[in-house]
């Protein structure tokens, strides 16, 4: 996302080093923030398919909420995908490695960083709704869309709006949203599996090149040797730490960004599947027709007409 300044010349010195943009980055947000009012401005991002400081795989010491303006994307949140589409929320913990990009297009989003527990803390009389871990996992949805969670995704819209208006008593009525929204998504985290610990971490930094591959050259015909070869590790290697890292092998992985990207664009773009599938990087509609099936459970054009979204999380390897 579009970054305060002192963030973004963070990501732009790393843009300027190669090799320390294809490594994972953890960014302190939470001390630039305020110390009465720890939430910051909101910021406008324009999503954009080519590399950018959006792009990049991070991870942060605070709570993210945003929401997409217009456009249709994807964000990658550990080793669960989640299409997006114009009027989805997002949610991301304080230590979930994630990225954004847009399809063919930029995508226009807004979003804030948070604090809850300074933000909030001193009036909790339940401090676990501060607690910010179980907002993550394989039972936690990150994309939050309007049909299935309306009420969150209001409130995060609102939250951003308060903060672009400023009204009166605004810091108030902030402190409230977001006490509201943290209840909320916590009965959300409490309905589905609970988190468990996260990807390794040593596995995703060796991986972290061919990461960064897949998300900016997908439409190309990336091999299983090309990916190793961006890592430096023998095949045999760099299949066994992206199955540690990701839970699935890299083409699998592949297939999946793939289709999540084209979801995206069914539901926003009346483009022809045909044409979908290509700007997704399949040439042969056949295998997109399948590899939709087998992700997101329907066909492209069930899935257009409004087919149920399917659960994320990226299959286990066989």
């Amino acid at each position: 996302m579009f970054m305060d300044s002192c963030i973004k010349n963070h990501f732009d010195a790393v843009q300027m080093c190669p090799k320390a943009a294809c490594r994972l980055m953890h960014v302190a947000i939470s001390d630039s923030l305020p110390d009465r009012f720890a939430i910051s401005q909101p910021g406008m991002a324009n999503l954009n398919p080519k590399r950018n400081s959006e792009n990049l795989l991070h991870s942060h010491d605070v709570l993210e909420i945003g929401c997409c303006i217009e456009g249709t994307g994807v964000m990658a949140v550990e080793n669960r995908i989640y299409p997006f589409q114009t009027g989805d929320a997002w949610i991301v913990n304080d230590r979930e490695m994630h990225v954004s990009r847009s399809n063919q297009a930029p995508c226009h989003c807004a979003y804030l960083w948070l604090d809850p527990a300074r933000l909030v803390g001193a009036a909790a009389r339940e401090p676990e709704v501060l607690d910010l871990e179980d907002l993550g996992g394989p039972g936690f949805p990150n994309v939050l869309s309007p049909e299935t969670y309306g009420e969150e995704v209001h409130l995060v819209r609102q939250i951003v709006q308060e903060m672009q208006q400023k009204k009166p008593g605004y810091r108030a009525v902030v402190r409230g949203q977001v006490w509201t929204l943290l209840a909320r998504l916590h009965r959300i985290s409490g309905s589905g599996p609970r988190p468990v610990r996260g990807t390794d971490r040593r596995s995703m930094e060796r991986i972290a090149p061919a990461l960064h591959m897949m998300a900016e050259q997908y439409i190309d015909d990336l091999t299983f040797e090309q990916l190793a070869a961006a890592c430096h590790l023998s095949l045999t290697h760099f299949r066994r730490l992206f199955c540690r890292a990701m839970g699935v092998p890299p083409m699998r992985y592949l297939a999946e960004l793939r289709v999540r990207l084209a979801a995206a664009m069914l539901r926003g773009s009346e483009k022809p599947v045909i044409e979908v599938a290509l700007a997704s990087g399949y040439v042969a509609l056949n295998t997109f027709n399948r590899h939709f099936k087998r992700i997101m459970g329907v066909s492209p054009r069930e899935w257009r007409k409004g087919g149920s979204r399917r659960p994320v999380a990226t299959e286990q390897a066989e």
